[in-house]
């Protein structure tokens, strides 16, 4: 009888390790995937940091692609292809999450 409320102890136990670390892991993943290879700081590795606040690919607000090793290639359906965060272009690009300050 003790063997099994103990194996249940460590069956609940488990099962709370297991939901705790979801809220650990997930987090820490996209940070990981954020800062994996991307052929746009290959070119561009001058290029500041936003903020902390942007802490995702290039690609998730200039489009194009981070994975494509010639300049052709990496900027083929890019949004405004000769600065991206031009007020011009902020209804493709920052706009998208930044509506308020776009329309201001």
């Amino acid at each position: 009888m003790f063997i099994y409320i103990y194996i249940n102890k460590i069956k609940t136990i488990i099962i709370y390790i297991i939901i705790l670390s979801a809220f650990f892991i997930s987090p820490l993943k996209k940070s990981l995937m954020a800062n994996e290879f991307s052929s746009c700081k290959a070119c561009h590795n001058n290029i500041e940091a936003v903020s902390d606040n942007h802490n995702f690919k290039c690609i998730d607000c200039h489009s194009g692609n981070n994975k494509k090793r010639t300049k052709e290639e990496a900027h083929r359906g890019m949004e405004c292809k000769n600065n991206p965060s031009d007020i011009e272009c902020w209804d493709k690009t920052c706009g998208k999450c930044h509506y308020y300050q776009y329309k201001r």
